[in-house]
């Protein structure tokens, strides 16, 4: 149950206080247990009331969903209430009649976490996001424990990474960098702060030059992001950027010309119920999909209804759930054949794969198990590289990063994984 909990404040990458409510709410309510009753009808972890719109019997009584819930509603009110303890977000949230409780057992919520971190691992990570540069090197980017962004990269193909180099110095950086590869081998980087919006930067002159000034790429306060945004280049040269908000909901924007600003209006793409970091793919028609995944750790993708820039298709589950749903975001690459595979870390901290038998057809909801338990956290990084082959970078619960890659050619068992 504890691990759970912390294992979705990792996903969503939220800051100490609001981690610390979530906690403090969950000792108050249950003692961490999973209850099935309570005060009227109160049910789960949080004895979150189904009659008050927290969801269904179920939803409320599945650990994972029922944090995530929890989480958004505290961020929310963190972000309002900046001055607030852990106690009072907490009571923003729960609404007790004895508000006090909350910030009495912030001691025994605090050993909490710590037994968590020592069993799932530290937060002090985001990422990594990895990119298959144009010479043939790979690079990573990844917000590290003091809230900046850092990036290394080969100096030759398959060769051993350098030193982190300091991107940013303002701190306030939380989750996953998104990283947009140019056609001039330049680079843009996008990432979350703790206050729900998104900045961006990128190279002032050639590939590997300095980068410039963060600028803020997208709006806040009530349209605060959530989760780790995805920014992806269109195929008419335009940007495009897809997130959860903090009410749960997937949305996109974008620019309206190449290099231009991005219009600072979402487009709702789904109702709530999201949690953590889309994957995005393009196709060579220029069409897209996003599959994103629920507070009930299955994943749900769509796609485009005609061309480029159409509406959307209603949102169709992609992957089991019960027992093998997933606890980070997925990541959905398009294959060399034509087809879609699925990369994402389960409930039991281990890493899996499936795919689509042909293009376009559905997925087989049969995860290939690719690692052990226990040992990875968040949302994998995937490259693929000429030949079809492809490696994984995971966060491990040690706070490193971890890789695995085809032995061979593509579909090919996987290597023993490595620090990276």
């Amino acid at each position: 149950m504890t691990k759970t909990v912390y294992r979705v404040c990792v996903e969503l990458q939220v800051n100490n206080k609001v981690q610390l409510a979530a906690f403090e709410a969950g000792w108050v309510e249950s003692r961490m247990n999973n209850l099935p009753c309570g005060d009227r009808d109160s049910v789960g972890v949080f004895q979150q009331r189904p009659s008050q719109g927290w969801g269904t019997v179920e939803q409320c009584r599945d650990v994972a969903y029922a944090t995530a819930s929890f989480l958004r509603r505290a961020i929310d009110a963190d972000r309002k209430n900046p001055g607030y303890t852990a106690g009072h977000l907490a009571q923003a949230v729960q609404r007790s009649a004895f508000p006090e409780r909350y910030d009495q057992v912030e001691s025994t919520a605090r050993s909490l976490i710590a037994e968590a971190e020592r069993t799932v691992g530290s937060t002090g990570l985001g990422g990594p996001e990895m990119v298959l540069f144009r010479n043939g090197t790979i690079g990573t980017y990844a917000v590290q424990s003091d809230g900046n962004v850092y990036g290394r990269g080969q100096a030759a193909p398959g060769g051993l990474f350098g030193p982190w180099q300091q991107l940013s110095s303002q701190g306030g950086f939380v989750g996953r960098p998104s990283v947009v590869q140019f056609p001039d081998g330049t680079v843009s980087v996008y990432v979350r702060t703790g206050r729900g919006v998104i900045l961006g930067t990128g190279n002032k002159g050639g590939p590997g030059s300095d980068f410039k000034p963060w600028q803020q790429t997208s709006p806040g306060g009530a349209m605060a992001v959530a989760g780790g945004p995805v920014v992806v280049l269109r195929s008419n040269g335009t940007l495009a950027t897809y997130a959860v908000l903090a009410d749960g909901s997937v949305n996109g924007m974008g620019q309206k010309v190449p290099g231009g600003d991005f219009d600072h209006s979402w487009q709702r793409l789904s109702e709530g119920g999201f949690v953590g970091r889309p994957s995005v793919v393009q196709f060579p028609d220029g069409t897209v999909s996003v599959y994103v995944r629920t507070g009930r750790g299955v994943i749900l993708g769509t796609g485009n209804k005609g061309g480029p820039g159409s509406d959307f298709k209603p949102w169709q589950q992609t992957s089991p759930g019960g027992a093998m749903a997933v606890a980070g975001g997925p990541v959905v690459v398009l294959r060399s054949n034509g087809t879609l595979a699925t990369y994402a870390v389960l409930a039991d901290g281990s890493v899996n794969g499936m795919g689509q038998k042909a293009p376009g057809g559905d997925f087989d909801h049969s995860w290939q198990r690719l690692s052990d338990g226990g040992k990875f956290v968040g949302q994998p990084s995937v490259l693929q590289f000429a030949d079809g082959s492809i490696s994984i970078y995971v966060r491990g619960t040690d706070g490193g990063f971890w890789a695995t890659g085809n032995k061979s050619g593509p579909g090919s068992d996987f290597k023993p994984w490595q620090p990276v």
